[in-house]
């Protein structure tokens, strides 16, 4: 869970305002940035740096963009639909979902989470055919990581892109625990597992217990528990008459208690 410092600095400044179209949004330039310096774990990687390795790192700048909310597609806003490496979010929250047939799954990305647009089948395995969509939940910016911007990561500051590589085996084994988690037949025991797992990843702690720093709609819970709305509604009515969660003013959600023991 992360510190009120932590998190207070993933917030971005007033963000422009932006031309919809079709339903769809469209990412806006939002100038470059040095990924060292947006980024609380980052920054004291670059610490460690020798001097003349970090007076090197001052001219490591990458494409910065705004998202608001809404759908984003970035196969249709280039320059970003071409991005070899992918993408690291630096503020918001995105919501990643992958459709099979009539079938979803929903993953909630991060400030600091690092991500693909389209993972490529490179090995020619896959035989069903998937839509991955994205929408923007918090106003979002995020950091294109181009080729040769990574190359002079690995290069320059090989504990930044140590810290990126990490990132992505935790997103794996996030969702690692998200899949034992749809897997828990009560769903408000499911729901309660979910929030937890949620908290521990975006979260802080506070004097009344944990809280979700972020307005996750009952649609919302219902995709990334694999679940109904109507059957979340009531799951969620459930743990708040024990006690075990309640929504805040800010429609945020506040956990009490300790995060469940097991998944028994």
């Amino acid at each position: 869970m992360q510190s009120p410092a932590t998190l207070d600095a993933r917030h971005p400044p007033t963000t422009p305002t932006y031309a919809g179209g079709r339903g769809r949004i469209r990412a806006l330039p939002a100038g470059r940035v040095r990924i060292h310096e947006e980024d609380a774990e980052l920054r004291a990687a670059y610490a460690q740096l020798p001097p003349a390795a970090a007076h090197a790192a001052r001219d490591l700048l990458a494409s910065a963009w705004w998202l608001k909310r809404g759908r984003w597609d970035p196969r249709h806003n280039p320059p970003l639909d071409d991005s070899d490496c992918g993408y690291l979010l630096l503020d918001g929250l995105l919501l990643a979902v992958v459709e099979v047939e009539s079938r979803r799954s929903a993953e909630l990305l991060g400030a600091g989470d690092v991500f693909r647009a389209d993972d490529p089948d490179t090995h020619g395995y896959a035989a069903l055919a998937s839509i991955r969509s994205f929408r923007v939940l918090a106003p979002a910016r995020l950091v294109l990581l181009e080729s040769a911007l990574m190359a002079r990561i690995i290069d320059v500051l090989p504990g930044v892109a140590s810290s990126l590589q990490r990132r992505l085996a935790e997103r794996a084994r996030s969702l690692n625990i998200r899949l034992a988690i749809i897997q828990v037949p009560q769903l408000s025991q499911r729901l309660q597992l979910l929030m937890w797992h949620l908290a521990d990843r975006f979260g802080r702690i506070c004097g009344d217990g944990a809280l979700i720093p972020f307005r996750l709609s009952h649609g919302i819970l219902a995709e990334c528990a694999s679940a109904q709305r109507t059957s979340v509604l009531a799951a969620i009515h459930e743990l708040e008459q024990r006690g075990a969660l309640e929504r805040t003013e800010e429609g945020h959600w506040l956990l009490h208690g300790e995060p469940p023991g097991d998944l028994a």
